[in-house]
């Protein structure tokens, strides 16, 4: 989420990053009414999704605190149509054909997780688990199976195929804070609550397993506060650190490596992975209005282009082409 939301931004990059190359302008592609508030002088909000099959398919959710209006498009932002605003502050994630979109719970400021089957005109709560709390949140969607969900409450993660008619359950041994999955190997990665870091400088590394292996948890690199993973690889940003380090795993989180690439300062906030076999990585930063940009899954990054505005929280791929970039 971010408090910045002017517009919904759409690039081509070229794929060399030789010392001519210029990236092609940034555009912006709408929708044009995404400045929806609840009320005047309420804060903006903004994220943005990308379907993981479906090329040009996307959704914006804009309004803010909690009121979020979705805008949908097929046709890369050519057009957009807008759904009646939904009570809930989280972001979108889409999935299956045709695309079922997920709003995962956001506590406390809202408990529930939502699913639409009509691109965000109707809403109706995800079964949860049988004794789940409010604290129980949306963590992962298959994207080729929108019955495939994984939720976590507290330290434990809970799995279903069906929907959420039936969940299996497993304790990753502290309170989530965080997940990511890699689909295309189907690894789950935990990061959990840094307050033990924060306030006495205590280390839980990452935890992390095969899907389909319940119990089967190990544990490499440091407590991060970023996380995503895609391609065979976990990507862990530490900004806990007095030097931001961006850290590598090419073997499912046992071990973790710096990453080399001369960018100083870095400040990141979210990742996108392209769609397979293309091996393109962005990510951009809370600050400074930098995106970044790896062609080979993380290992080397350069600073694809550097935006005006100074926070740039969301970012997203199209499916089929991965020099198509949406930026909130």
């Amino acid at each position: 989420m971010i408090s910045l939301f002017a517009r919904v931004l759409l690039v081509t990059l070229m794929a060399s990053f030789a010392p001519c190359a210029q990236a092609a302008p940034w555009v912006p592609v709408g929708p044009a009414d995404a400045s929806h508030r609840p009320f005047d002088g309420a804060p903006q909000y903004g994220s943005v999704a990308t379907h993981p099959t479906a090329a040009g398919h996307a959704v914006v959710l804009a309004g803010g605190p909690a009121t979020l209006r979705p805008f949908v498009t097929t046709d890369s932002g050519a057009h957009w149509t807008s759904a009646p605003p939904v009570f809930n502050g989280g972001s979108v994630i889409l999935a299956g054909i045709p695309a079922v979109l997920f709003l995962p719970a956001t506590p406390p400021l809202s408990d529930q997780n939502l699913r639409s089957t009509d691109l965000g005109r109707s809403w109706a709560p995800v079964p949860m688990p049988v004794g789940a709390t409010k604290n129980a949140v949306l963590r992962g969607v298959n994207p080729a199976n929108p019955d495939e969900l994984i939720v976590t409450d507290k330290s434990h993660v809970f799995q279903t195929t069906d929907g959420g008619r039936t969940w299996t359950s497993d304790d990753a041994t502290n309170d989530v804070w965080s997940l990511a999955v890699d689909w295309s190997t189907r690894t789950m990665y935990v990061a959990f609550n840094p307050f033990w870091r924060l306030t006495y400088g205590f280390n839980l590394p990452v935890a992390h397993r095969p899907l389909d292996a319940r119990g089967s948890w190990g544990f490499g690199g440091i407590q991060p506060s970023l996380i995503a993973a895609g391609h065979g690889v976990a990507l862990l940003f530490d900004g806990y650190a007095t030097t931001p380090t961006l850290y590598r795993s090419a073997d499912g989180g046992a071990t973790y490596g710096g990453v080399a690439g001369g960018i100083d300062s870095l400040d990141i906030c979210a990742f996108a992975f392209s769609a397979l076999p293309a091996t393109r990585v962005y990510a951009t930063e809370c600050s400074g209005g930098r995106i970044l940009r790896s062609d080979d899954d993380g290992i080397t990054w350069e600073v694809a282009s550097t935006q005006p505005e100074s926070y740039l929280g969301s970012l997203a791929i199209d499916a089929a082409n991965p020099d198509r970039v949406y930026v909130v």
